[in-house]
């Protein structure tokens, strides 16, 4: 979760990422073939990119080099006419990546080790690089200056030619991008120099399916309309994904007149693909307003409430709220959290003044449906169930005389913060010998209060929909009691519910759906 901010950062950062495929013939020994970077040069200065490769025989192999310089792409450096770049007999290697043009704001960096035979393909202003090069060892990267905000580490976006989206020039000056002393995100768009400059923040690492959200504490107010503020997820060189790109975004698009806040599943122009609706910040006392969307593999849920974040907004805190089950939901992949101000079509503000957004707080929960696993005791004709690895554990290897694996039943969040999830309490009785499983504060009050000489509260089992908050996916979890084994017993599976119902009412009773879950197992 991503929540506590802390104080920019005031040097530049160069961020390695550094990757080795092995499929190359290694030395005799078994070395395996490897790159790395030394020296990269600064952004915005000259010099040589320097490196090593350990693992071959320098005189077999060579280096192929690529930059990317916004908006023109990737390039072969150092030049067409010579695309590799020799080895030294010591593993060491060095060349040139300034040789003109825009070439010292290159934003990404990357060098692969090939077989000195290799005709590398020409980067001549691709948006991505074939992805035959991966094939090799290879090292990459991102020369951007970063920020900490939220407790997590964002690139600044910089271009300094015009790019999307608008288009538009971003800038990482500390004048632009700046986190206050409370800890807040601050993106402003302002001239300089006569160019409108934007802001970007790019957050570090993909955070996958889960629930993202923004609070907005001061800037929606009067919001000039050729002003956009976005809050996304986006991924580049996979256009068949429509960039996995999930958007809040907060403009008028150029018309006063039009609502301020959309929620969009790309592409945007597709039917029923976008939701738009009027945010008025005055709703809340402080003018704070959250915005989210909760995105897993069937469904999108989007929401934006009044006031800071919180697991559980009060329905009176709701202003809008849209559910997307299209045909267009990307499957999680490298994406990553962006937030944005900029210019739509690169148009200046209306009234020609600066625009400034303050983003009080940056919310990630993480979407991992655990396996519930399922066991039975014939000792004490028992089920019993958890997500803990190393309650089956203990189960499996001291206790296999009384308790049998018998699968994961369904899957669950083993964690809460999702929209509608409702902890399942688990209670334990000695004199039962059972386990007592619910998502009702009632009963868990109830047992607590009354029954505790016959139960005691262990801890929240694992974290469930309740019957009617449930989405698209979920399958109900149905519920029995015996007062001849006294004891209950879930189950999702249909014929088994039908089969106590049907022949065995006289052991089994009926108490209706217990909660919704994850019919699908996540994992053996």
């Amino acid at each position: 979760m991503c929540r506590r901010a802390v104080s920019r950062r005031s040097e530049r950062d160069v961020l390695l990422i550094a990757v080795s495929v092995v499929l190359l013939p290694a030395l005799a020994g078994g070395a395996t073939p490897a790159i790395e970077l030394t020296y990269v040069p600064p952004y915005g200065g000259a010099g040589s990119l320097r490196g090593r490769v350990s693992g071959v025989n320098p005189s077999d192999y060579a280096v192929a080099v690529y930059i990317n310089v916004p908006p023109y792409g990737w390039w072969t450096k150092p030049s067409f006419a010579a695309p590799l770049t020799t080895i030294q007999s010591d593993g060491t290697w060095t060349c040139q990546i300034v040789t003109g043009g825009q070439d010292s704001y290159a934003t990404e960096v990357a060098a692969f080790l090939v077989p000195d035979t290799y005709n590398p393909p020409v980067g001549d202003g691709q948006s991505c690089l074939p992805s035959a090069l991966y094939a090799y060892p290879y090292v990459q990267t991102a020369r951007y200056q970063t920020i900490d905000f939220a407790n997590c580490d964002w690139r600044i976006k910089v271009a300094h030619d015009v790019v999307g989206p608008g288009p538009n020039y971003f800038s990482d000056s500390g004048q632009n991008v700046w986190v206050d002393t409370n800890g807040r995100l601050h993106l402003k768009v302002m001239q300089q120099a006569g160019q409108w400059l934007c802001s970007e923040v790019i957050a570090d690492r993909s955070l996958g399916y889960g629930r993202y959200s923004f609070t907005i504490t001061s800037g929606i107010a009067g919001l000039n309309p050729n002003v956009v503020l976005g809050f996304f997820t986006w991924q580049d060189c996979v256009p068949q994904y429509h960039y996995r790109e999930i958007d809040v975004e907060v403009s008028r698009w150029g018309d006063a007149g039009s609502p301020n806040t959309q929620f969009v599943v790309q592409p945007w122009d597709t039917a029923g693909n976008r939701h738009r609706f009027e945010v008025d910040p005055s709703g809340d006392p402080g003018g704070v307003t959250t915005h989210e969307f909760i995105w897993e593999p069937g469904e999108i849920g989007f929401r934006s409430y009044y006031g800071g974040f919180t697991l559980t907004p009060a329905a009176g805190d709701f202003i809008e709220s849209w559910s997307y089950t299209g045909g267009d939901i990307p499957p999680a992949g490298g994406e990553n959290l962006r937030i944005n101000l900029w210019l739509m079509n690169g148009l200046p503000p209306t009234n020609g003044l600066p625009a400034e957004v303050v983003i009080g707080e940056v919310t990630y929960l993480p979407y991992e449906p655990a396996g519930v696993y399922r066991f039975w005791s014939p000792v004490n004709s028992r089920h019993f169930y958890t997500t803990s690895e190393s309650e089956k554990l203990k189960l499996e290897q001291n206790y296999s005389h009384v308790w049998t694996y018998e699968g994961v039943a369904y899957s669950a969040p083993a964690t809460g913060g999702r929209a509608n999830l409702a902890p399942v309490y688990r209670f334990w009785s000695a004199s039962l010998s059972a386990h007592f499983y619910t998502t009702s504060e009632a009963e868990r009050d109830k047992l607590i209060n009354i029954y505790s000489h016959v139960w005691t509260y262990e801890q929240i089992a694992f974290y469930a929909y309740a019957d009617g908050q449930q989405p698209p996916g979920t399958a109900p979890v149905y519920r029995f009691w015996s007062d001849k084994l006294g004891c209950h017993f879930y189950t999702t599976d249909e014929a088994e519910r039908d089969k106590l119902i049907t022949i065995y009412s006289h052991v089994w009773t009926y108490e209706g759906i217990a909660w919704h879950a994850y019919a699908l197992p996540a994992g053996p």
